[in-house]
């Protein structure tokens, strides 16, 4: 082989290398691939059982919980009945709210009739006795300084009803700030459709006695029929689509409170308009 022979076989592997570099040659370029996000749609399943409803709040957890709180909120409904006492228990910077959507109980020497709530916190636990059906529900405070003790406040349900969307909606404030800086517990019923919207930095929980349509949370429909519960995430868009000719009838709460408040300043609106928004 001449010497300009040999120049020109150099050359062309050389140029056969660089051909090959930029192909990527035989090994395939690694391809991504998304990993599935985890849902912030918790809706519990029409006569679910408390555990049903413990793993609706597991998923919304998947969320970062407010400053305020150290876990997310959750809500069971719970039949009472008097042969069988509904044990409740207590640990830690726990807050409890319990009230009846029908029927009559008893808890911690305090008579409980639909609308009364009764705030209890501390350590140890209490029977829930009557007959009829409950909702409890548990926040945990970030920081408190937790009682040796069982304290407990009762809140009669006595908060004016408020009106709006032409008195297609209404709602009772049960429990707002004053009551308990953490947890809001009211009444809500109504047939209007709720838009689109997000509460900043605050969970949101629906308790629905009574319902049928659609509850779409994050971009996600799901259907909500009576005792489903729907746990909100802050900051995550969530509305309401009645079926047609069917009524909402709810225990609502926030977490901590606040959002609420607006159904006062729509209700005033409401009135200034003569009830026709």
């Amino acid at each position: 082989m001449t010497k300009r022979t040999l120049v020109y076989v150099l050359c062309a592997a050389a140029l056969a290398a660089c051909e090959d570099k930029k192909s990527g040659g035989d090994t395939p370029a690694p391809s991504a691939s998304a990993a599935p996000s985890a849902s912030a749609v918790a809706v519990a399943a029409p006569s679910a059982p408390p555990s049903a409803s413990a793993s609706a709040s597991a998923a919304a957890s998947a969320s970062v919980a407010p400053p305020a709180l150290s876990a997310p909120p959750t809500a069971v409904f719970v039949d009472v009945t008097a042969k069988t006492p509904a044990p409740v228990k207590l640990a830690g910077c726990d807050e409890v709210a319990m009230t009846f959507t029908s029927g009559r109980g008893l808890a911690l020497d305090q008579s409980l009739a639909p609308g009364d709530v009764l705030l209890a916190s501390g350590v140890g636990s209490f029977d829930v006795k009557g007959e009829g059906l409950a909702v409890i529900a548990r926040v945990s405070p970030k920081t408190c300084e937790p009682p040796k003790a069982i304290t407990r406040k009762l809140v009669r349900g006595s908060a004016k009803e408020l009106t709006w969307a032409g008195g297609q909606m209404h709602a009772h404030l049960d429990v707002e700030k004053e009551a308990s800086p953490d947890l809001y517990v009211g009444r809500l019923e109504g047939t209007a459709p709720v838009a689109e919207h997000t509460h900043p930095g605050t969970w949101e929980i629906i308790a629905a006695v009574q319902a049928a349509g659609v509850f779409t949370l994050n971009g996600a429909p799901q259907k909500l029929e009576a005792r489903g519960i729907v746990v909100v995430p802050p900051d995550t868009k969530h509305s309401w689509r009645p079926a047609p000719g069917s009524k909402l009838v709810a225990i609502q709460m926030y977490a901590p409170p606040g959002p609420e408040q607006r159904f006062k300043k729509l209700a005033l609106d409401d009135a200034a308009d003569g009830g026709t928004k």
